[in-house]
């Protein structure tokens, strides 16, 4: 596996921004890092980049809570999802599975107060955190399980080694050539 800087050497020689026996100075490098790291943060935006779906849980819907937040620091303490593909809650092995639906129905509800299983649940990606809020209201306790996008990471340094699936370091070396011509 290459390193962040091996990819990004081999990326200025696919522009013929170096030759073949030349090296990007730590400058160059240290530069298409950042730029690295916006591409792979742009790739994240798009389901098409996503080469996985995680399970997350379980967390804890509690009694007459509707809203709940989600990201880094939030109710729901993980990295803020762009999109939740699903979610289900388990009671004794067994999974009742949650709709989702747009925010603006949430919003349209005239009853929001139903205490019950949550069956729909809407989901706002705010930055910096994205906001649940879940229907039925729980009326008990339910351990809730999401099913969302892992997003690539971002990288470090130029030290750190490049784990990802065939065919994504190939994909970013030549996405890289392009961002820096």
């Amino acid at each position: 596996m290459a390193t962040v800087t091996e990819l990004l050497t081999r990326a200025f020689k696919s522009a013929r921004i170096v030759g073949d026996i030349d090296t990007p100075t730590s400058s160059m490098l240290s530069d298409a890092l950042l730029d690295l790291n916006e591409l792979v943060d742009t790739w994240n935006n798009e389901r098409l980049f996503i080469y996985d779906i995680a399970q997350l849980g379980p967390y804890t819907l509690v009694n007459g809570t509707a809203s709940y937040t989600i990201g880094s620091g939030a109710t729901i303490n993980v990295a803020r999802p762009l999109q939740i593909e699903g979610a289900f809650t388990r009671t004794s092995s067994v999974d009742y599975g949650i709709e989702f639906r747009p925010v603006e129905w949430y919003q349209g509800l005239q009853q929001k107060a139903v205490a019950g299983r949550p069956q729909y649940c809407a989901y706002e990606t705010a930055f910096a955190n994205g906001k649940l809020w879940f229907w039925p209201t729980p009326d008990e306790a339910y351990s809730l399980y999401l099913v969302v996008q892992n997003q690539i990471s971002s990288f470090a340094s130029g030290g750190e080694t490049v784990s990802l699936p065939a065919g994504y370091t190939r994909a970013l070396r030549y996405s890289m050539a392009c961002e820096l011509s």
